[in-house]
């Protein structure tokens, strides 16, 4: 059960969200520059990272439908990377093509719908996370394979042999800890 305010302080937390948006740039060539996401900071550009946290946190609250939800998701298509990932924020730097980052992958495909088009390739890039493992990576990839109805049993695996003696996952880190018992759960 949910304690006394906090739909209250969930409303006004989306109220908030859905007034911050990254600068529109029209004249870019290589992405939308006309499409809204979220910006790592106020007066910049929208990113795939912080576009993807808002856009996630939005549809945990009811929210799929809205605009800038519908809008967020056109952006995380528009960025994809050419190996079907995602990068931090673009898919191309002065014409040449970026390679994506496994986390970065797991929040867009996060983001997006099941049964998203774009949603297989992402996650045949996150099988990559498996010859390069780390908790955070693990933990995304997990969690985005669940998110999309695919058997995470592969990261989730890989992710549980690395919890430490202690319990705790990634040095003793309490996000990285979190994060891994989220996605073990």
């Amino acid at each position: 059960s949910e304690s006394e305010g906090t739909e209250a302080l969930r409303a006004h937390w989306v109220t908030s969200i859905l007034s911050m948006a990254g600068n529109l740039i029209p004249d870019i060539t290589h992405v939308d520059g006309t499409l809204k996401g979220w910006p790592w900071v106020p007066n910049s550009f929208s990113w795939i990272e912080p576009t993807s946290f808002a856009t996630v946190s939005l549809l945990r609250n009811g929210h799929t439908a809205h605009p800038r939800v519908v809008e967020a998701q056109k952006l995380i298509r528009d960025r994809v990377c050419v190996d079907g990932g995602w990068n931090y924020g673009n898919n191309k730097v002065l014409g040449s093509e970026l390679l994506s980052y496994h986390h970065s992958t797991a929040w867009a495909l996060l983001a997006l719908p099941r049964g998203d088009a774009l949603v297989p390739k992402g996650l045949e890039r996150l099988q990559m996370v498996l010859q390069r493992p780390s908790t955070l990576s693990l933990s995304l990839a997990t969690l985005a394979a669940a998110h999309h109805g695919v058997e995470p049993t592969p990261w989730a695996d890989m992710l549980a042999d690395r919890q430490e003696e202690d319990g705790s996952f990634g040095g003793g880190r309490v996000d990285r800890t979190a994060l891994a018992a989220i996605a073990l759960r």
